[in-house]
């Protein structure tokens, strides 16, 4: 079954630099993961968790080649909490954040929000500069970035308010910054609520920005994107299509098909969907796999 698809709002802003490292050598890593978000969050840091294994050669690497350079030690000291987590003896906690191969990095907010993550090899520099990425000495880095202040957003029961415009250093908004999660949550239980985003729970994944309205639903989208983010980032399918060219969708113009929330650039494009939404759909998902995921 189809539901049309409406509007939503939010904002996010850019990161300022890294605060100077501290004079220790080394990383300091946590004995327990609940430590870990404890100390990040008297402290105002990240929290970077690796997940490993004993039997894992690349894990082993990382630790030598990686974990021991001082560049590294320091931009980890400066940004976030370290911790490691053995993937065999917490299964549970490696499902939780959607861990399919060892090693990965996840780094999150204080509150579990997930932020980021690096799968596999990864070169000293590279660990660093996404660190660095989501850091911010302008604010607790628990925040995944810094926002800037927008009036209440007031929500309307046939059309949200338009979306208000995020800056330059950031993608533009998925869904104008509601609730991805919330959204097809609800429209799968057949429910039309919207649910705005939160400034202090985003994730960016192929080119859009999406917010989300809590810590849980934020952890939800970051273990499977692809299902709640819309189908090519809420770019007109019919218009990919039918005329190879890429045109953004619009709130007013959606559709709820296959568990997806599609968006199309015109009534007309929507029309031609709702014609033949088996083609679209199943062309849809091949040129997405063709996207690079964001982080």
């Amino acid at each position: 079954m189809r539901y049309l698809v409406k509007a939503f709002v939010g904002a996010i802003a850019g990161l300022g630099p890294v605060a100077a490292a501290l004079a220790q050598p080394g990383i300091p890593w946590s004995a327990t993961f609940e430590g870990a978000k404890d100390q990040a969050a008297q402290s105002g840091r990240l929290v970077m968790v690796h997940f490993w294994a004993p039997w894992c050669p690349v894990c082993l690497d990382t630790e030598r080649d990686v974990y021991s350079q001082p560049s590294v030690a320091a931009t980890v000291r400066a940004t976030s909490v370290a911790v490691k987590v053995n993937h065999d003896e917490s299964p549970e906690l490696a499902a939780r954040y959607g861990v399919r191969r060892l090693p990965t990095v996840v780094v999150l907010a204080p509150d579990g929000t997930p932020l980021d993550r690096v799968e596999g090899r990864v070169t000293p520099q590279q660990l660093s500069d996404r660190l660095k990425r989501q850091t911010s000495p302008a604010m607790p880095s628990g925040h995944r970035q810094a926002v800037h202040e927008q009036p209440t957003l007031q929500h309307h029961s046939t059309r949200p308010p338009a979306g208000i415009q995020p800056t330059h250093q950031n993608p533009p908004l998925g869904l104008d910054g509601y609730c991805a999660v919330s959204l097809s949550d609800d429209l799968l239980a057949n429910r039309r609520r919207w649910v705005p985003g939160s400034k202090a729970h985003g994730v960016i994944h192929r080119g859009r920005t999406y917010l989300f309205a809590d810590a849980e639903k934020a952890a939800r989208f970051f273990q499977d994107p692809d299902r709640y983010a819309p189908i090519l980032s809420g770019r007109d399918v019919v218009a990919a299509i039918d005329e190879g060219r890429a045109a953004e969708g619009r709130r007013r113009h959606g559709a709820f098909f296959g568990n997806r929330v599609y968006l199309f650039s015109s009534e007309a494009t929507l029309q031609r969907f709702e014609d033949q939404p088996n083609r679209y759909a199943d062309s849809a998902v091949r040129l997405s796999a063709r996207t690079p995921r964001a982080r």
